[in-house]
């Protein structure tokens, strides 16, 4: 699962990585993957794209003010969280 298919909005792949989740928390096999936005590219990039479907989705969804860039990278840290659950 990638962030662009979990919030149904494009996110350019370089703003992606694999995230491995473990069956003991850290060091057991990978019980699944996903790929999540990363922090500081994708917070630059929503930041200075705001026209983009992913701002707009942050905007819409999260109610994210776009000019505090704590509040943005902490959206996408809940974002990461929630799909990581879902494994």
């Amino acid at each position: 699962m990638g962030a662009d298919d979990y919030l149904g909005v494009y996110v350019p792949s370089d703003l992606m990585e694999r995230v491995d989740y473990h069956s003991d928390g850290g060091h057991g096999y990978i019980c699944g993957s996903i790929f999540a936005m990363k922090h500081e590219e994708t917070a630059d990039y929503i930041m200075s794209n705001r026209d983009s479907e992913l701002a707009k989705h942050f905007v819409d969804d999260g109610a994210v003010d776009l000019d505090n860039r704590a509040e943005v990278i902490k959206h996408i840290n809940s974002i990461n969280n929630w799909m990581g659950e879902k494994i």
